[in-house]
């Protein structure tokens, strides 16, 4: 018996057909609306609308840093009463991971970190010459630390060398980068200043005297935040006045907490110091920070490594002498004036003051049956100082830690009518082989010289074989 159909049938039919079609066209519309809402740019904050734009970084957090550096201007050499001014250039490029081991954004002087470097160099042009600068292979971790003031850098596997404190040591520091950010909420349009501290350490200055330097927060959405700097600051690099006019900007990722982008262009005119040429140059930053996982080089078995074997005067700084006759260790207000076969010349500078200078000679190798005695040494020390010698405070010998026999001796005089001193070292290793130096200083700067002089001679060490050149003793500064 088949069914009989009633007269509704084809109206049940056709409704349950009409509903399935308004049903797919129903899912359909939505689906457009969902791509096109994804598609869509999120919708920008709206004036009135308070955000924080806090870090949310913290110990044991890891980023991976690019930052190209581009530098280009004038330096100003002076050499007696002449002045000279020469083109330079520099393009440095740096990728790095970086660990947070302690601290707290907000609180920048909590903060220190320990990075390693895939690639540190810089091409450097002066005038008609150039030369390339890279950090060596055993030296491509370093820690940033910012508890006691100013970033230090050091590496935990030795003591750098002046040129490899200067490639890593670039403005806009990735540890500092959130000394940046409002303290408070903020709306688009909002201004806030930056203090001199937080200035001094992204620039990379030894203090910050006066600054007007502005943040403006100018576009943010749901994911990020864009924020424009200007202003002038005005302090000391190396103890040398300077004057930087700044323009940058940042970006923010809001759901990430954390500077992901930072330009800087830098126009900065700076004095000419002691040991440093005045420069009036432009310099360019790119700095691309991104959230990482460390790699094997900053894995904690390998930071419990370092830990366990890093050695002493870390922060201390190494030169090793043109000629390779011996190294030394010395404080970083010290800086090389100049290396030549017959002597390598050191000034030490202390908040823009010449307090110190150092004269280094390598002297040829003698039998250890012709050592030069005590009272001879001194014979030759007034000779040499001539007019300029007063009398001697001190001389004494003794044999230090190292198996070197090292001879003091403490002189007094005149040189241009100022009381000086003169620290003179004969520095003589069993083989034979010696050095001789010279530590020249007003007597009245002798408190704040203390005992460097003894420092340096205690972690003096000798190389290769010696040449056979250079005088005994070294010439002293005597102008």
């Amino acid at each position: 018996m088949t069914a009989t159909r009633t007269p509704w049938h084809h109206l049940i039919t056709r409704t349950a057909s009409y509903r399935r079609l308004q049903l797919l066209r129903a899912v359909s519309l939505l689906t457009v609306g969902l791509a096109t809402v994804l598609a869509a740019p999120l919708p920008t904050v709206r004036a009135g609308d308070a955000i924080r734009l806090q870090s949310k970084l913290k110990p044991g957090d890891c980023t991976r840093i690019e930052a190209l550096l581009e530098v280009g201007g004038d330096l100003t050499v002076v050499d007696g009463e002449k002045s000279e001014t020469v083109p330079m250039s520099v393009v440095g490029t740096l990728r790095y991971h970086e660990r947070l081991l302690t601290g707290e954004p907000a609180d920048p002087n909590s903060l220190r970190s320990v990075r390693y470097y895939e690639k540190a160099d810089a091409v450097i042009k002066i005038d008609d010459g150039g030369l390339k600068s890279q950090l060596a292979p055993d030296r491509r971790t370093v820690v940033a630390d910012a508890t006691t003031g100013a970033v230090k850098l050091y590496s935990p596997e030795g003591a750098l060398t002046r040129d490899q404190l200067d490639l890593i040591a670039v403005p806009g520091n990735s540890l500092l980068v959130s000394s940046l950010l409002p303290s408070g909420a903020v709306e688009v349009g909002d201004i806030w200043t930056v203090t001199s501290d937080a200035m001094a350490g992204v620039l990379g200055l030894d203090a910050v005297s006066a600054t007007d330097v502005q943040c403006v927060l100018t576009d943010a959405d749901a994911d990020a935040a864009k924020v424009e700097i200007s202003g002038f600051v005005h302090g000391a690099a190396d103890g040398v006045a300077t004057e930087i006019e700044i323009k940058a900007r940042y970006k923010f990722d809001r759901h990430a907490g954390r500077v992901t982008w930072l330009a800087l262009l830098l126009k900065e005119k700076r004095g000419v110091g002691h040991v440093t040429a005045g420069m009036d140059v432009v310099a360019r930053l790119q700095m691309k920070l991104s959230p990482a996982s460390p790699p094997a080089e900053l894995s904690d078995a390998r930071l419990e490594q370092l830990e366990s074997s890093a050695g002493d005067n870390l922060e201390q700084l190494v030169y090793e002498s043109g000629s390779g006759q011996f190294r030394l260790y010395y404080g970083r207000d010290w800086h090389v004036m100049n290396d030549t076969e017959a002597v390598t010349v050191l000034r030490m500078v202390s908040r823009g003051e010449l307090v110190a200078q150092c004269n280094v000679s390598a002297l040829p190798k003698i039998d250890a049956a012709k050592q030069v005695s005590l009272s001879q040494f001194q014979e030759d020390i007034q000779d040499a100082l001539g007019e300029n010698f007063g009398q001697f405070v001190r001389a004494a010998q003794e044999t230090n830690e190292t198996g070197y026999l090292v001879y003091r001796v403490q002189v007094i005089g005149k040189a241009s009518d100022l009381p000086i001193q003169w620290n003179y070292y004969l520095v003589t290793e069993p083989s034979g082989r010696q050095v001789a130096l010279v530590f020249t200083f007003e007597q009245s700067l002798a408190e704040q010289f203390g005992d460097v002089d003894g420092r340096m001679i205690r972690d003096l060490r000798f190389l290769a074989a010696p040449i056979e050149t250079a005088g005994r003793p070294t010439r002293a500064a005597t102008e």
